[in-house]
């Protein structure tokens, strides 16, 4: 039996970054690629047969040598050129041509729906949608994407099973259930907004395999989180869908996020040098988290209108609030993200310089009295590239990710079997090395991709979306995810300052995941809008038939 769990395991560890890497890609590309519309040109003559028609000069008449033959017509009657959705008609020598009963003697262009009369016979051409079939076409891709991650859920699933027998039980019945919940999901939805989706529940995938490593009360804690994250994800996407229900309700969520702060000043505890855990009848969680979606909501729905003063005069309030109250947490890893999105947010948005140059000058300042006034944020600064140096004491946990991650290789060494498990902070700071090492780099590198892909969808949506809102709240959400990664990978590896922020969707932590899985609803709404825009469309274009 040792034999074939070894042999099950090898096979995994070879298996499990190719198919990673088609997931990651085939999601990539769905989301980046350029959709043009597609469509087909079709003759329908007066006997109603129809006939394919291709761009370029077209021969019309009786004979074996023309493009399109009609019986009933000269040999030689007319050319039809096609450039698109654009065509003309010439006639040739003395032949009769008509375009809705008016006669024309010179080249003449005519738009589809046409008729036009070639002797005695006539014709028109018209242009065919083929939504439906490149529907059924893009679904089953997407339902192809989603076997591949139930493939990889499944063999995941059995790596841990293998590696905690005594944990069968758990690990089996969050993995089924995770897989059975998305393919009722997608199939409810019609696999709408799969491409983001997707790369976020392999990504939710491995962060269950992180938490396998716990005992089962945690393993449920974070499968109960994961659950309520995708419940506010899908009441978000509700309110997101009509951006004039958002920014209604912008006030609301200003006061709760400063409600949220305030409660967190008064009865936070202090865990690991910051005060930002609030602890709620034997339950804890972290208040910035959750806030880092109110930060993004109030992002759009207050910059939505450059000329309306009011509402960014309160967008900057609430960033300053934040951040201060931050400082006075002295959270300052996650003030480091804040600031990020605020800066990003102020670039797209007002496109000022002088702003711009005045936040950056701020920022240096604010920095600059961090670390005089905060002693232990300067040691994790300038020793920042050092770690290897302090080995025993502030660059342990540093090198130990750095040696798991190279231990790892290409391929990892199998799930539930790395090593750096046992060092303090593995499955929320240093997640990056526990990865590396059971799965592989390859697999590192494709949790990596997501973040990345998820940017540049943002900035698509940005510079193609008709509604601000919808650029600025998915910037301020990618940026937000894809910087919160930099801080741990990079910061895990001694390539960045250590600041102990978790890395998104894969770190244990209910307050993580929970506000993660809600900000992935501001990168699926200008989807959503897409196709219900695209289902208003037709049904007014029902109505005027």
């Amino acid at each position: 039996m040792a034999e074939y769990i070894r042999g099950f395991i090898a096979i995994v560890r070879y298996l499990l970054p190719i198919l990673s890497v088609l997931l990651v890609t085939f999601c990539g590309l769905g989301l980046l690629s350029k959709k043009g519309r597609r469509y087909k040109k079709v003759l329908l003559l007066d006997d109603m047969s129809e006939q394919s028609v291709n761009d370029g000069e077209l021969l019309v008449g009786s004979g074996d040598t023309c493009d399109i033959v009609i019986d009933g017509i000269n040999d030689e009657h007319c050319v039809i050129s096609v450039c698109g959705k654009s065509f003309t008609v010439r006639p040739i020598g003395k032949s009769k041509i008509g375009v809705n009963k008016h006669s024309v003697r010179v080249e003449t262009a005519f738009a589809p729906d046409d008729v036009i009369s070639v002797g005695d016979r006539e014709f028109s051409l018209r242009i065919k949608n083929n939504r439906k079939k490149d529907k059924e076409r893009t679904n089953l891709y997407r339902a192809s994407i989603l076997c591949c991650l139930t493939l990889i859920q499944l063999l995941v699933m059995l790596s841990l099973i293998f590696a905690f027998p005594e944990k069968t039980a758990a690990i089996g019945g969050v993995f089924l259930g995770v897989a059975a919940f998305e393919w009722v999901y997608f199939i409810i939805t019609k696999f709408k907004g799969a491409f983001i989706e997707v790369p976020v529940m392999f990504l939710i995938t491995l962060g269950l395999s992180v938490v396998a490593h716990k005992g089962n009360d945690v393993i449920l804690k974070q499968t109960i989180c994961i659950a309520a994250g995708l419940i506010g994800a899908i009441v978000l996407s509700y309110v997101l869908c009509s951006a004039k229900r958002a920014i209604s309700l912008r006030f609301i969520a200003f006061t709760a996020g400063v409600a949220l702060f305030g409660v967190n000043m008064v009865f936070g505890v202090i865990y690991n040098g910051a005060q930002n855990w609030l602890n709620i009848a034997g339950f804890s969680f972290q208040p910035s988290e959750l806030i880092k979606v109110i930060f993004v909501f109030i992002c759009g729905t207050s910059v939505e209108k450059i000329s309306n003063i009011k509402d960014s005069l309160m967008f900057i309030a609430f960033a300053v609030f934040c951040l201060g109250s931050l400082a006075y947490l002295s959270d300052f890893g996650t003030a480091l993200i804040y600031a990020v999105v605020l800066f990003t947010v102020v670039s797209i948005r007002f496109c000022n310089i002088k702003l711009i140059g005045a936040l950056f000058g701020a920022a240096l300042l604010l920095g600059g009295a961090v670390i005089l006034f905060f002693p232990y944020v300067a040691k994790r600064i300038f020793s920042f590239g050092q770690a290897f140096a302090n080995a025993a004491d502030s660059g342990y946990q540093q090198t130990r990710a750095m040696i798991a991650t190279a231990s790892g290789g290409l391929f990892g060494v199998g799930g539930g079997r790395g090593t750096l498990i046992k060092v303090h902070a593995a499955d929320t700071d240093i997640v990056f090395g526990l990865i590396s090492e059971e799965w592989g780099l390859i697999v590192s590198l494709c949790v990596l991709s997501c973040f990345v892909i998820f940017t540049l969808y943002a900035i698509k949506v940005l510079t193609t979306s008709k509604s601000a809102y919808y650029g600025i709240t998915a910037c301020a959400a990618a940026v937000l995810l894809l910087i919160q990664t930099a801080l741990n990978v990079f910061g895990s590896l001694d390539m960045l300052p250590f600041t102990g922020v978790t890395l998104p969707f894969i770190s244990n932590g209910g307050s993580s995941v929970i506000a993660c899985l809600m900000l992935t609803a501001f990168l699926r709404a200008p989807l959503a809008l897409e196709h219900s825009v695209l289902k208003v469309k037709g049904e007014l274009k029902s109505e005027k038939n």
